[in-house]
């Protein structure tokens, strides 16, 4: 939950938290609270309270010298993540199109999904699905497994073929409201990397040694 009423904290959370989903803080680095304290222009006690609250949502993790450090992937937690992803994503789709029977409903969300290059767009598609949903813990929870995701999905293409196109196959089936085909697009898509999981965490390993 944030605190308004402690706006340097809040940013002091945002910015440790956008470092580690967008990797510039890899799976596994050590984070020295006062090193980042000296980063943000700030004191250690607000540092050390982002990690703690980082923590508790699973993208942080003590070390055993007592500190902290970006939590890693394994190739269960990996395994058990896509597991979970995609049986959220099925449970938000609706089990018909709204709207007049057999004509698509406009695509809203999903028609920006390709625009800004530097977003994950993969990531994007799926907020979408489950915004569909209508149920704010579900939107939460998704939210939060993207996060979560989002170092694996920067890596995916190097494990993967046709990355890039799956996002532009997905953005088609949101746009035409092709349930039959979102519901097989998402268990394919998962499919793909849960049998590949193994080698996605060996890459993982690798980027966080360089």
């Amino acid at each position: 939950m944030i605190d308004n009423r402690n706006p340097g904290r809040n940013r002091i959370y945002r910015e440790i938290k956008a470092s580690i989903v967008s990797s510039v803080y890899r799976m596994g680095e050590k984070l020295e609270a006062p090193k980042l304290a000296d980063r943000y222009n700030t004191s250690v006690t607000p540092v050390r309270e982002a990690l703690f609250r980082l923590m508790g949502e699973g993208l942080v993790r003590s070390a055993s010298d007592g500190g902290f450090q970006v939590q890693p992937m394994t190739h269960k937690r990996l395994r058990d993540t896509y597991h979970f992803n995609r049986d959220l994503l099925l449970m938000s789709l609706p089990r018909r199109i709204r709207g007049e029977a057999g004509r698509p409903t406009p695509a809203g969300p999903a028609e920006h999904i390709m625009e800004d290059g530097e977003r994950d767009a993969m990531a994007s598609a799926f907020n979408v699905i489950f915004a569909r949903s209508e149920n704010m813990q579900i939107v939460l929870v998704g939210r939060h497994l993207n996060e979560l995701l989002a170092a694996t999905r920067a890596v995916e293409p190097l494990v993967l073929s046709r990355v890039e196109q799956e996002t532009l196959e997905i953005a088609e089936h949101l746009r035409n409201e092709d349930l039959i085909s979102l519901r097989r697009f998402i268990k394919t898509y998962h499919h793909r990397r849960l049998t590949k999981a193994a080698q996605i965490v060996a890459e993982l390993a690798a980027q966080s040694l360089e």
